[in-house]
């Protein structure tokens, strides 16, 4: 009679190593399609704590590894069609699934900045997208049509923001295969701003007031105590005062005032654009 006790141990070995002598199979890939960053199980076995997944030519190592089941996430690669296999003890396990990597869907997670002056320069109009899921060759969209854009190291994408009239406007990513991101708000605000007033030059009978600021038109007007004083550049449409106000560029202006008396006088100053957009008042005391 043979003995008992080797077949007892050689029983108990096999069942703590099931993966032992024992032949592996593939039942089912749940889900079939992913994109990467998502998780996926595999299903059969017996596996062992060593086994590896292969996905295409790429060599995966599972985040939780049981005896039925194989979870992984599914790394960055091209979208497409993938032979999966399973590679334990110096053999490579073929499975009858073929898995599907799904383009990733673009989300951005944020604008930076998300919120523009219309008079910025140009480094100021460039805006750096940070997100996830984009994939080279990602379009960027404003306001439906796409702009140029390129890859940073320390973002996603950026682009360089067009001459956008004030207001809110829609950014979108789209990735190579048709994914869309949904849209992030990008705001261009066209408020003046007022930010000091100095006196220039005096003349014979003015002398000039340099305003400085953001946001200012070349139809930008003056409001000095409430009476409205135009612009025009390079020109002097002039009010009945005389006095007329000349546009440098969106961040500076002009008033060539007449002095009422040699004293100070507290005056409130406001610049209004077209549309009604005005700025905070601002005090100063002049002649």
């Amino acid at each position: 009679m043979r003995p008992i006790l080797p077949i007892l141990l050689s029983l108990l070995f096999l069942c703590l190593h099931p993966g032992t002598g024992a032949a592996l199979e593939i039942t089912a890939l749940t889900p079939a399609a992913a994109s990467p960053g998502e998780a996926v199980a595999v299903s059969g076995g017996p596996f062992d704590e060593a086994a590896r997944v292969i996905l295409g030519e790429v060599e995966i190592i599972p985040d939780n590894s049981a005896p039925r089941t194989l979870r992984f996430t599914v790394p960055s690669l091209p979208p497409g069609d993938y032979a999966l296999a399973v590679y334990q003890q110096d053999k490579l396990w073929p499975s009858p699934f073929i898995f599907h990597l799904r383009e990733p869907t673009p989300v951005i997670t944020a604008l930076n900045p998300a919120n523009l002056d219309e008079c910025a320069d140009e480094a100021e109009h460039r805006v750096a997208i940070d997100g996830t899921g984009i994939r080279p060759g990602a379009l960027v969209l404003l306001d439906g049509a796409v702009v140029p854009s390129a890859a940073d190291a320390g973002a996603s994408l950026y682009f360089t923001v067009p001459i956008l009239p004030g207001g809110l406007h829609e950014v979108k990513v789209v990735n190579p295969g048709g994914t869309s991101s949904l849209p992030r708000t990008l705001t261009v605000s066209d408020i003046p701003v007022i930010y000091s007033v100095q006196e220039g030059p005096n003349r014979v009978n003015t002398y000039e007031l340099h305003i400085s600021g953001k946001n200012f038109r070349y139809v930008s007007a003056l409001s000095v105590n409430g009476l409205r004083v135009t612009s025009r550049s390079g020109g002097d449409l002039r009010t009945l005062q005389g006095e007329y106000l000349e546009y440098i560029d969106c961040r500076n202006l002009i008033y060539h005032r007449y002095p009422y008396s040699g004293e100070l006088k507290r005056v409130s100053l406001q610049v209004i654009n077209p549309g009604g957009r005005q700025s905070p008042v601002y005090h100063v005391s002049i002649p």
